[in-house]
C-alpha cells in the first residue's frame, strides 16, 4: 500500500514538473515569436558567443534565455515552496 502511495506521489510530482517546464518553455517561445524580442535575443546570443570566444570557453553567464526560463520556473514554483505538511 505504501509503495502504491509513493508511486502516485512520484507520478503527481513528475506531472507537475512537466507542466511547469512546458509552461515556462512556452513563455520563451512566445518571446521568440515576437520579431523585436527575437532580434534582441539573437543579438544577445551573438554577443555572448563573442565573449565565449575571447575567453576560450562558452558559459551560460550571458545566455539571454536562461534568466527568462529561471524566472518563469521560480514564479510557477513559488506557490509550492511554503506548503505545510498537511498541504503536501
Amino acid at each position: 500500500m505504501l509503495n502504491s502511495v509513493e508511486r502516485y506521489e512520484m507520478n503527481n510530482l513528475k506531472g507537475l514538473i512537466e507542466e511547469i517546464s512546458a509552461q515556462s518553455f512556452a513563455k520563451i517561445e512566445e518571446k521568440l515569436a515576437d520579431p523585436t524580442q527575437r532580434a534582441k535575443i539573437q543579438d544577445d546570443f551573438f554577443a555572448s558567443a563573442l565573449v565565449g570566444l575571447r575567453k576560450g570557453v562558452m558559459e551560460y553567464e550571458n545566455d539571454p534565455l536562461l534568466p527568462i526560463l529561471q524566472s518563469e520556473i521560480k514564479m510557477r514554483t513559488s506557490a509550492y515552496q511554503n506548503l505545510t505538511a498537511m498541504e503536501e
